[in-house]
């Protein structure tokens, strides 16, 4: 017998009564009167939650109300055998532990894979214009807190611009009409000079005045151009951008708000500088630049002589803590010699495509 209150549908007003259960059959009475009978299966029971009082109705005719939860598990539950998924969680330990683990597993997925994957989708999608504004703001706020004009001389300037234009840009493919441009900064931190090269969603390169000063010839510096081509042209940079400001790209997107993808910007600056790209990104910008050097006839063994001499330049500012962070997100530079030197075989051999990597 479980003990509660009935209350009538057709009003609000309750009595004390008992709920009998007979095999498969239930009987209420209130003061020893039978008010409804029927089989146990014509109920509809609500789930347990702690020792929150359950409900028990019949449609349209009676809901009854008690605090005997137990009862209602074993007396009425288990003969209709019908399953409390809320209360099965909630005291079953090694459920709720299942439950912790997958939905642990179900979130790294999400990160691993899932927001990657978006991140892409929606960076090939992007208009040029969201493009424009992101690259322009970003490299704004270079400008004002990193960058110097550069003091590279003008005929050095000319000799690389024409070389990207004559020997690099009229030889690829550009289906998206990126404005490739090549811009010249000087990048000092403290009494450290920075050699290195950047790319923009929108074009824009960026060479600072020591990578071009430690470059023996211009097809080191071209095949790093070839390089921060194949970031521009796989969308490395936005994709980044997105996947740490997954929710903020969206939404400005969808609404189209320029202002807020300005200040997308922000961030994106400070991707570049203390973070570069994914080792993933970096391995595939690599096989570009080796495989247009390839049919570009350079010789992939420059762009392991520049990145040998970079890393070299690096190893004096590593322990500093505002950019190490940026040199170790980058693949192996001895694995990344290592490819080259394999391109750069090809290369002597004459091929146009090599077939060992």
């Amino acid at each position: 017998m479980i003990r509660g209150n009935i209350y009538d549908n057709m009003s609000s007003a309750n009595k004390i009564a008992e709920l009998h259960i007979l095999e498969n059959r239930f009987i209420i009475k209130v003061d020893e009167i039978i008010l409804y009978e029927g089989d146990l299966s014509d109920l509809n029971i609500s789930s347990r939650i702690g020792n929150i009082k359950r409900t028990i109705s019949l449609t349209d005719v009676f809901t009854f109300v008690t605090k005997e939860n137990d009862l209602v598990d074993t007396l009425i539950l288990k003969k209709i055998k019908k399953s409390n998924l809320i209360y099965t969680l909630e005291t079953k330990i090694s459920l709720i532990l299942l439950s912790l683990i997958m939905t642990v597993l179900i979130s790294f997925s999400f990160i691993k894979w899932g927001i990657p994957y978006i991140s892409e989708k929606i960076a090939y999608s992007l208009p040029i214009k969201v493009n424009n504004v992101i690259a322009s703001n970003t490299l704004n706020i270079f400008d004002n807190q990193i960058f110097t004009k550069s003091k590279i001389s003008k005929a050095k300037k000319e000799a690389i611009r024409k070389k990207f234009q004559n020997d690099i840009l009229k030889n690829i493919t550009n289906k998206e009409n990126f404005n490739y441009k090549i811009n010249f900064r000087e990048w000092k931190y403290g009494k450290e000079n920075i050699a290195n090269a950047f790319a923009l969603p929108n074009g824009d390169i960026i060479l600072t005045d020591h990578f071009i000063n430690l470059s023996s010839n211009l097809d080191e510096i071209s095949s790093v151009l070839l390089h921060e081509i194949a970031h521009i042209k796989y969308r490395h940079g936005l994709q980044n951008i997105i996947s740490r400001s997954f929710i903020a790209v969206i939404i400005t997107s969808m609404i189209g708000d320029i202002e807020g993808i300005a200040d997308i910007a922000v961030g994106f600056s400070s991707l570049l500088i203390n973070n570069g790209y994914s080792r993933e990104f970096e391995s595939q910008a690599d096989l570009y630049a080796f495989e247009m050097m390839l049919k570009l006839n350079i010789d992939p063994i420059n762009f392991s002589n520049i990145l040998s001499k970079i890393s070299k330049e690096d190893e004096n500012i590593l322990n500093d803590t505002n950019l190490s962070d940026y040199f170790s997100s980058h693949p192996n530079t001895n694995k990344r010699n290592k490819i080259a030197n394999i391109y750069s075989n090809c290369f002597k051999e004459n091929l146009k495509v090599c077939k060992e990597y």
